[in-house]
């Protein structure tokens, strides 16, 4: 079951200037007995929500279903579930609301840190040994465009940022926190 922008608002408190979720001192109605309701609101009341998930995002489970704190977030204040969120900033626990941007698939790849397994330090380039150039390609899994070879690495950097604009990456992809 999918909670309401009302449900929510009646659990969490929502601070868009830190990004900090607190849970609220939840109404009686919210439990299937006046103990668990007092030992929860007791324990729980104001206090910051969320843990660290194994992919680096903060979750919270509400009525035993599990949501991303980002999520939550975006429901308060927009009143939907949206399909995707991307963080701006490439930190997946900054939740300030200035930071999130609701996205489609292809726009949140378009905004992407650098992959740790990136050997050149930019995304797109990579180093081709059989020719002893700087091979610059971009895209996504379906389609990539080869931008060309160069021998000067600025070149292949100068290529691909261009490549990028001009295929509406975002500013920040390709960058580190």
């Amino acid at each position: 079951m999918s909670i309401t922008q009302e449900y929510a608002n009646q659990c969490f408190d929502y601070d868009p200037d830190t990004g900090i979720l607190k849970w609220k001192h939840r109404p009686i109605e919210h439990f299937k007995s006046k103990r668990g309701y007092s030992v929860w609101n007791a324990r729980y009341s104001m206090i910051s929500c969320g843990h660290l998930s194994s992919n680096g995002y903060l979750i919270v489970s509400v009525n035993k279903s599990f949501y991303a704190v980002h999520r939550i977030i975006w429901l308060i204040v927009y009143g939907y579930f949206p399909i995707e969120i991307d963080h701006i900033n490439h930190n997946r626990t900054d939740n300030r609301i200035d930071n999130l941007r609701c996205v489609n698939r292809r726009d949140n790849c378009r905004n992407q840190s650098i992959r740790k397994l990136n050997n050149s330090g930019v995304t797109g380039i990579s180093f081709d040994r059989k020719n002893k150039k700087w091979r610059v390609v971009i895209g996504s899994r379906k389609t990539f465009k080869h931008i060309g070879r160069f021998s000067i690495f600025n070149d292949a950097v100068v290529a691909a940022k261009a490549a990028h604009e001009e295929k509406g990456f975002h500013p920040n992809h390709g960058k580190t926190l």
